[in-house]
């Protein structure tokens, strides 16, 4: 951010400074953006694994950037054959400890909506189809560097 000053005299020995107002709104702009903090699980990308429903998932999410607390990503789930999975993108964002993602098999019309809550390293909650006639429930566990595990852990 570019700081420049201005004066402006009024004549009565008083003055405004520009540069004082400027400073004060980016001080609080500045603490805004710290005060809110991502889940220290989330603060890079991830994988978790497990199962929505009665099949096995991987889902992998990144914090988004410029935005706080937004996440984006995609989830395959396995296939049986020599059909490779299909990625369907995630995007959303988390507070505190939930996460709201919506999904897209096509990036640009929301299939699902995925609600969860994260403790530790196990991120649990509900799908819903976009028509709201499906919901499944799943439990995912974080995969990654042991570290890692042991941290979140603790």
């Amino acid at each position: 951010m570019r700081r420049f000053c201005v004066r402006l005299s009024l004549g009565i020995g008083l003055s405004l400074s520009a540069c004082a107002l400027q400073a004060q709104a980016a001080g609080t702009e500045s603490a805004l953006a710290s005060t809110t903090v991502q889940h220290p699980v989330l603060k890079h990308a991830v994988e978790f694994s497990g199962m929505l429903g009665k099949q096995a998932v991987h889902v992998f999410l990144r914090p988004k950037k410029d935005e706080i607390d937004g996440l984006e990503g995609y989830y395959t789930l396995t296939t049986s054959g020599k059909t490779p999975p299909k990625r369907i993108l995630l995007a959303g964002e988390l507070a505190g400890d939930r996460i709201s993602l919506e999904e897209s098999q096509d990036g640009t019309e929301v299939s699902g909506q995925w609600d969860a809550e994260l403790k530790g390293g196990q991120l649990t909650g509900s799908w819903l189809s976009a028509d709201g006639n499906t919901s499944m429930e799943f439990v995912l566990k974080l995969r990654g560097p042991r570290m890692l595990r042991q941290a979140i852990a603790k």
